[in-house]
C-alpha cells in the first residue's frame, strides 16, 4: 500500500528563502564585479580629470595628496606663514603657523590666540603634517585653451576624421568588391594577409607607416 508524504511548510518556506537568498547574491556578486570593472576601466579617466585641476606646485610634489590640495597658510605682520598640525604637550593637535625655522625648536604662532605672539615648540617640524585645503585650479583650462589654440585643433580633428571616414569607406568597398567578383591568382593569401593587417594593433603600424608616407 502506497504512502503519501507531506512536506511541511516550514521545510517548503525555507526552500524558497534560500533560493531567493541565492539569487539575491549572485545578483549582487555580478553587480559588484561589474562596479569594480567599471571603476578599474574609469581610473585613468579620474586620474587625468583630478590631474588637470593642479598646478605645477602641486604635480611635482610626490608627497601631495592626489586630489588638488594645497598647503594653508595663515598671514602675519604682512607675510603669509604654512599652517603645520602641531601636537601639545598633552598630546592634542593643533593648527599653528610656523613663523621661524629650527632644528630641534621652532617658533609658532597660534592663530587662535595672537594676543601670545610667538612661542618656541621642542620638537622636529619637518615631522608635522601641513594643513591642507582644497584647491582646484580650475584657470587651467582656460589656459590650455588659449595657448593650444583649441578651435584650430579642433577644425583639424574634423577634417581629419572625416577625409579618413570616407577613404576607409571607398578603399574597404573596392577592396571587397574586387576580392568578390574577380578572380585573383593567390587570392586566399592575399586575404590572410589582409585579415592580419587588420588583426595587428593600431599602435604596430604607426612607425611603418610614418616611413613610407615620409
Amino acid at each position: 500500500m502506497a504512502t503519501k508524504t507531506t512536506i511541511s511548510p516550514k521545510i517548503r518556506s525555507s526552500s524558497t528563502l534560500n533560493k531567493r537568498t541565492r539569487g539575491f547574491m549572485a545578483k549582487a556578486t555580478l553587480t559588484l564585479f561589474t562596479l569594480t570593472f567599471l571603476l578599474t576601466f574609469l581610473s585613468p579617466f579620474g586620474y587625468m580629470t583630478v590631474t588637470a585641476l593642479k598646478d605645477r606646485t602641486m604635480i611635482s610634489n610626490p608627497d601631495v595628496s592626489i586630489l588638488p590640495m594645497r598647503e594653508a597658510t595663515y598671514p602675519y605682520e604682512g607675510e603669509e606663514y604654512p599652517l603645520y598640525q602641531v601636537p601639545d604637550e598633552a598630546g592634542n593637535i593643533h593648527e599653528w603657523a610656523l613663523y621661524k625655522k629650527g632644528r630641534e625648536e621652532s617658533t609658532f604662532i597660534d592663530p587662535n590666540n595672537l594676543e601670545a605672539g610667538p612661542f618656541q615648540w621642542q620638537g622636529k617640524w619637518r615631522t608635522l603634517e601641513p594643513v591642507l585645503y582644497f584647491s582646484p585650479v580650475w584657470g587651467n583650462f582656460t589656459s590650455a585653451w588659449e595657448q593650444l589654440n583649441m578651435p584650430l585643433l579642433l577644425r583639424n580633428t574634423i577634417i581629419i576624421a572625416i577625409m579618413g571616414s570616407i577613404g576607409t569607406l571607398l578603399s574597404c568597398t573596392a577592396v571587397a568588391y574586387g576580392f568578390s567578383r574577380f578572380y585573383i591568382p593567390g587570392k586566399n593569401i592575399l586575404m590572410m594577409l589582409l585579415i592580419s593587417t587588420i588583426i595587428l594593433p593600431e599602435f604596430v603600424t604607426i612607425i611603418p607607416t610614418y616611413v613610407v608616407f615620409q
